[in-house]
């Protein structure tokens, strides 16, 4: 009776075929959902790094740049003589500067301020070191006072580069006027002038460099934040 009621639950042969067809056709359809389910995770996970990367370059200038428009008081406000320059940059842009000179300047500076202001917010500190016996001359970023555009890492760049030849172009203007031009180049960087300033050495070898309040560049204030050093890539 018990191998009578075995073979009845013994499917047919054909029954076996298709009940292993059914089994397979099962397998595939999970491991397809499970594919679909991965390229829709890739996919979205790409297009939220690819937004969070938009969302830094929009947010970033806001968070590291504080500019205030215009000139409210220059050199000549308390007293002191300066000539003021606009110069060109490479892309186009016009930076605001000043040219603040001593009668028996010992060196040249150029002045590469904080992140914060304008060349009239930081006037008294500029006219402190025109009193040392400094020659000394300080310029807005763009997008800064009166220069204009809008302030970026690589731009602030760019209104180095300008700024360094405008310093060569005056040093040969007082050249060719008979004086003789030996003073030493310094460049001074505050804050987020620091690596601005460390750049321009590499375009032109300054004979000093005095970074006050600084940072390397912009992976050491990143630091430890990882998220933040990836979407900076």
């Amino acid at each position: 009776m018990w191998g009578r009621a075995s073979a009845l639950l013994q499917p047919p042969a054909l029954g076996r075929g298709r009940f292993a067809h059914a089994c397979g056709a099962a397998l595939q359809g999970c491991l397809n959902r499970m594919r679909t389910r991965a390229l829709v995770a890739i996919v979205v996970s790409t297009a939220l790094v690819i937004t969070m990367k938009w969302l830094v370059t929009r947010v970033e200038p806001r968070l590291t740049f504080f500019p205030s428009a215009g000139e409210t008081e220059t050199p000549k406000s308390i007293g002191l003589e300066y000539e003021a320059l606009s110069i060109r940059t490479a892309d186009g842009e016009t930076i605001a500067a000043w040219w603040m000179r001593h009668e028996a300047a010992r060196a040249d500076i150029v002045y590469f301020h904080g992140n914060g202001g304008n060349l009239s917010i930081w006037l008294p500190i500029l006219a402190g070191v025109q009193a040392s016996g400094l020659n000394v001359l300080a310029f807005d970023y763009r997008g800064y006072g009166r220069s204009t555009g809008s302030p970026t890492e690589k731009g602030l760049y760019r209104d180095a580069d300008a700024v360094l030849a405008e310093l060569a172009r005056l040093r040969q203007r007082e050249g060719a006027a008979g004086s003789t031009v030996r003073r030493p180049i310094i460049y001074w960087g505050r804050s987020l002038g620091g690596p601005v300033a460390a750049y321009a050495t590499t375009v032109t070898r300054p004979d000093g460099l005095i970074l006050e309040s600084t940072f390397p560049d912009k992976r050491a204030v990143l630091g430890r934040q990882f998220v933040l050093r990836t979407l900076n890539l």
